[in-house]
């Protein structure tokens, strides 16, 4: 008896692994565009300290 994989099975595999990337990859845009704005939030903070030093030191 020959050992191995029909074209069957590695269709279905291939099949079962693009739908598991499909359902994860709103997720994980999701979590890129949070990351994003936390930065985005952190760079604003960033620029406003320094403003406000600026002018106090002024």
């Amino acid at each position: 008896m020959r050992s191995g994989y029909t074209i069957l099975e590695l269709l279905v595999v291939t099949a079962v692994i693009s739908i598991m990337i499909a359902l994860a990859l709103p997720a994980v845009q999701s979590a890129r565009n949070s990351a994003r704005q936390v930065q985005c939030l952190n760079n604003m903070r960033n620029v406003t300290l320094g403003i406000l030093q600026a002018t106090d030191s002024a």
